[in-house]
């Protein structure tokens, strides 16, 4: 199935990974599978999707990541369609996206690592990666087109507090207005206790290492961005669940 939107834009020539839209670029969302830019320009060319079938890859390795560092992604199939790159984009949880890019010119199968930049904010993204054709610059008129896409749902943290093992329980307010972005609990914290860790507006991700542990009530009070990560099928997913508070598998 052919989609056509006729749009003005100039296509990404010079990224050779992640990042944000250099200057001069407006992004404006989603249409389909790809990204769709304005460029403020009289230098405009016609922009095509073509939805494309058979691109297929899996993600390699952890799903929650420091910023700055890779993310693994195993190529497993890519459409004969003459495509020029495999490219990346990083969307947030209002479907905007963040960043996007080129991440490899090797169109073929085999693992390729991508690196996340260190100046986006903290929380869970959805990565998706697809094949893509870039015409050449020369050939204004020619149209750009993508494949199908593979998507994760990742979790980015910056700065992480891992609490100490000795620790049996996460006293009343303990962390109450803290700035911290992401907090490792370990396995011997059996209890979190009243407001422990309320108002907390910067605080984007709790690492559980175990499934199950008392948590009260009003724990994560007016914390609107946390999500938890912990094994599934326990005390934390359910707390999750009846707090909407996003839950992620480790």
């Amino acid at each position: 199935m052919l989609i056509l939107i006729f749009l003005w834009v100039k296509a990404y020539k010079t990224f050779h990974h992640l990042g944000r839209p250099p200057p001069g670029w407006r992004v404006i969302g989603l249409r389909g599978r790809a990204i769709i830019s304005v460029y403020d320009s009289s230098d405009s060319r016609n922009l095509t999707l073509f939805n494309g079938n058979g691109f297929s890859a899996e993600l390699v390795g952890n799903t929650v990541v420091p910023l700055g560092e890779q993310v693994h992604v195993s190529i497993i199939a890519i459409p004969d369609n003459n495509y020029t790159q495999l490219s990346a984009m990083l969307i947030d949880s209002e479907g905007s996206v963040v960043c996007y890019g080129k991440i490899s010119d090797d169109i073929k199968p085999g693992q390729i690592s991508i690196a996340i930049p260190e100046n986006i904010t903290a929380g869970a993204y959805r990565l998706r990666v697809f094949a893509e054709c870039i015409n050449s610059i020369d050939t204004p008129h020619m149209v750009d087109y993508s494949s199908d896409n593979a998507e994760w749902t990742i979790v980015l943290y910056e700065t992480s507090a891992t609490l100490p093992s000795s620790l049996y329980t996460v006293g009343e307010e303990a962390f109450a207005n803290c700035i911290i972005d992401c907090i490792q609990v370990p396995s011997t914290v059996e209890n979190i206790e009243s407001r422990a860790f309320a108002d907390c507006n910067a605080l984007q991700t709790i690492v559980f290492s175990n499934a199950s542990l008392q948590i009260a009530e009003d724990a994560f009070y007016n914390s609107r961005s946390v999500s938890f990560v912990a094994p599934p099928g326990g005390d934390v997913e359910e707390y999750a669940r009846d707090h909407n508070i996003p839950f992620f598998e480790k």
